[in-house]
């Protein structure tokens, strides 16, 4: 792939009030073909509603936590309710984790299995 015995290509300029060297680095492309489903799943899990929820909820989560830390709440009602909300937030925080672990790893699957398919074909 790589040719060893040719010399980079160097082009020194003209002048010496402004010297400038360009070195021509060989490279090698790869190209694989995509299905059309395999291109929508890899294009949309990069927006994936699970991470964007599990961002949501885990700021409220963390700012219930410091709330219900540092305030005194006089009134059981208030405090029911902080309480109620942070573990709603907590077991949401969870949920939409596990889903963004999930889609990520799907996501990973399918590049690989791209990927494998362009090795077994050359």
């Amino acid at each position: 792939m790589e040719d060893s015995s040719r010399e980079p290509l160097i082009i020194r300029p003209e002048t010496r009030e402004r010297p400038v060297t360009i070195v021509q680095v060989p490279r090698i492309i790869a190209m694989h073909s995509v299905s059309e489903a395999e291109l929508d799943s890899v294009a949309s899990g990069q927006t994936s509603v699970h991470l964007g929820f599990f961002g949501v909820v885990c700021g409220a989560a963390i700012s219930f936590t410091i709330t219900l830390l540092t305030v005194e709440i006089t009134s059981w009602i208030v405090q029911s309710s902080f309480v109620g909300i942070l573990s709603t937030s907590l077991l949401l925080t969870v949920y939409f984790g596990v889903r963004a672990f999930g889609d990520y790893r799907q996501r990973r699957r399918i590049i690989a299995s791209i990927k494998a398919t362009r090795r077994q074909d050359g």
